[in-house]
């Protein structure tokens, strides 16, 4: 099988398993292919690292839940976060901001699903934006409308 196409289907089970825990032990053992191999294939295709690919995806869902109706801490532990401390440290880490401004800034919608088969889909890192900010003089300035 392609290997894009075993990195889809590990997504589609992250994406229908956010709410477990998930490890790259597990994902790899899934995929069918060594542990340092799938992290490299994994990477390849995102452009994250499968930790930071599944911790953003459950921050993103979490921030939608919450702007669906449920309390912050509730979403942070349906999500498999042991405390809101730890959400919220995790929150700021990858978006630049708390929950509330996240969701009171940026119109919160549904995460939709990642299709490597449709486009060429890498995801940035908050550290990527900043380098490339400082590059082009926009370092230090923050507007969080932008989110």
């Amino acid at each position: 099988m392609d290997p894009r196409t075993i990195i889809q289907n590990t997504l589609d089970y992250i994406e229908a398993h956010l709410e477990d825990d998930l490890t790259p032990d597990g994902l790899c053992r899934t995929a069918g292919y060594s542990r340092a191999h799938f992290c490299r294939l994994f990477q390849h295709f995102t452009g994250l690292p499968v930790g930071k690919y599944i911790a953003r995806r459950r921050l993103l869902h979490a921030a939608y839940k919450t702007a669906a109706g449920s309390s912050k801490t509730e979403a942070a532990f349906f999500y498999g976060f042991s405390t809101y401390a730890g959400f919220y440290k995790a929150f700021v880490r990858e978006f630049g901001c708390c929950p509330s401004a996240f969701t009171k800034y940026r119109k919160t919608e549904r995460p939709y699903r990642i299709n490597l088969m449709q486009e060429a889909y890498k995801m940035i890192t908050t550290e990527e934006i900043r380098l490339a900010a400082a590059h082009w003089g926009a370092a230090g300035r923050r507007d969080t409308t932008d989110l």
